[in-house]
């Protein structure tokens, strides 16, 4: 899987200039052991998907605060959309250069 996520990683910042959002849960990310702790991973802006808490807590290499994006629930609801939603909220304080588009 980290093999996957770095060869991926590296093409689509190679195409679209940008480097993208890791996506994950800290328990997986957690299960794919040593490698996964890398100092590399924490150059790379998180997505932390952590439901049911107070306050996300990402994973290593990236700690308590390293997060740039935090789903906290999959069952929101927005006007206009039929059906549950993602809901998310940015880091506070944090920088939105990771959204343009390059």
């Amino acid at each position: 899987v980290l093999n996957w996520a770095r060869t991926w990683l590296a093409a689509v910042s190679a195409r679209c200039g940008v480097l993208p959002l890791l996506y994950t849960g800290p328990a997986f990310w957690t299960g794919l052991g040593a490698e996964a702790r890398r100092t590399e991973w924490g150059q790379i802006p998180l997505w932390i998907a952590h439901y049911g808490v107070a306050a996300p807590d990402a994973p290593l290499p990236w700690g308590k605060t390293g997060w740039s994006a935090w789903q906290w629930s999959g069952s929101g609801r927005v006007d206009g959309v039929s059906g549950d939603v993602d809901r998310n909220v940015l880091a506070p304080g944090g920088s939105l250069d990771w959204l343009r588009w390059r």
